[in-house]
């Protein structure tokens, strides 16, 4: 049995503060792909962690390397903020999370 430590809030604020200290001249959705191979077991609890996500209209996708009790977490982290969670098991099922998230990002084309 692995025993590492996993701070998914740590992560997360670390790119809440980028996203939302980032002002382009341009409108920006302001998305995160959260991928953990781990379950929550140190640092602020990361649902606690999508509220503050939410209010900063940030939405957050979740992909979850390994099944377990981690699944809970991170679709509750993902509804949240509007996200999508994954939980994956191999390298198609991580292709297909990132192409999904994809081609729901909205693309703006400037001249």
């Amino acid at each position: 049995m692995m025993q590492g430590a996993t701070n998914m809030s740590a992560g997360m604020v670390a790119a809440r503060d980028l996203l939302t200290n980032y002002t382009p001249n341009l409108p920006v959705n302001r998305v995160m792909i959260l991928v953990t191979d781990g379950e929550w077991n140190q640092g602020t609890d990361p649902v606690a962690t999508a509220a503050t996500l939410a209010a900063n209209n940030i939405k957050c996708h979740t992909i979850g390397l390994l099944t377990g009790g981690s699944a809970d977490v991170l679709r509750s982290i993902a509804d949240a903020t509007g996200g999508k969670c994954f939980m994956v098991n191999d390298q198609a099922g991580l292709d297909a999370a990132f192409r999904e998230i994809a081609s729901q990002l909205p693309i703006v084309l400037t001249q």
